[in-house]
């Protein structure tokens, strides 16, 4: 599931990889429903791939891949942010 400390820590890593700290970013929740790849080639191009699948367990998966650059990245940090705005973390 989704939660404030989880979506922190996404947070965190995703800014690292932003501001070319690291290479890869892996959000993975505990929940085996969905999966995001974040990598930088060598050209600062950024891959995205990832699968969800719903029904959870049982039901059909797709699977996605796709290129884009820093500014996208950027764009799904503040959205991210958002969500913690609205739903904010509990302690």
């Amino acid at each position: 599931m989704f939660e404030g400390r989880l979506i922190n820590f996404f947070l965190q890593e995703l800014r690292s990889f932003s501001a070319l700290h690291k290479k890869e970013v892996i959000i993975e929740p505990t929940e085996p429903y969905f999966k995001l790849t974040f990598s930088l080639d060598s050209m600062k191009n950024v891959g995205i791939g990832g699968f969800v699948q719903y029904p959870v367990g049982w039901g059909s998966e797709l699977q996605f891949e796709f290129k884009t650059d820093l500014t996208y990245v950027d764009q799904f940090i503040k959205g991210l942010k958002k969500i913690l705005t609205r739903f904010p973390q509990k302690i």
